[in-house]
């Protein structure tokens, strides 16, 4: 009896027979060069990839050692300004202080300038407030502060203790009868 044959055989044989075809030799040799650029292409390319990633994060350390430096000299700076304008508010204070006690005739305006409530002290748009009441406090606590002299007679700033009476004459013409040298001052 002859064999019948069932469609899952005529499907095993072609997929048998797709597994047997066979390729002449220059065929194959050409796929394989191929295959090969390929790879070695692939191979270049993932070194290429590889190198472009050191790079790139090489570049970010760089950047960001540059930003670090950055914000540490902004820090300084900004250290160094507030630095400044603090030394600048209390030479301005000093100032306003000194310049009231001499006209209050106060004899040592930096003992006024340390001794002196600076809490009373109002700073507003540059200008100091409260320096005379605060000045009137001081001399009314250390009235030794104040100049005692119940003489007419006036100190020569820089003269070695030497006075001028401004009652004698004005005080005008007596400073300049002693800076031209044409009187003598009276000692203290």
């Amino acid at each position: 009896m002859p064999e019948e044959t069932t469609s899952a055989d005529v499907q095993g044989t072609d997929a048998s027979e797709a597994d047997q075809k066979s390729y002449d030799q220059t065929y194959v040799e050409k796929l394989r060069g191929e295959a090969g650029g390929y790879r070695r292409k692939l191979r270049e390319t993932e070194t290429t990839v590889e190198d472009l990633n050191a790079k790139l994060k090489e570049l970010e350390d760089r950047d960001k050692s540059e930003l670090v430096k950055a914000t540490e000299e902004k820090e300084r700076l900004a250290n160094a300004l507030a630095a400044r304008e603090r030394e600048y508010a209390e030479l301005t204070v000093k100032a306003a202080i000194s310049s009231e006690a001499v006209g209050m005739g106060i004899i040592d305006p930096d003992a006024a300038f340390v001794l002196i409530d600076k809490s009373s002290l109002e700073v507003a748009n540059g200008e100091i407030k409260g320096v005379k009441k605060a000045l009137e406090r001081l001399i009314k606590e250390k009235p030794y502060l104040i100049e005692q002299s119940s003489s007419s007679a006036l100190p020569v700033p820089g003269a070695g203790g030497q006075t001028i009476d401004s009652k004698e004459k004005g005080l005008d013409s007596a400073i300049l009868e002693m800076l031209t040298g044409s009187r003598k001052p009276n000692r203290i």
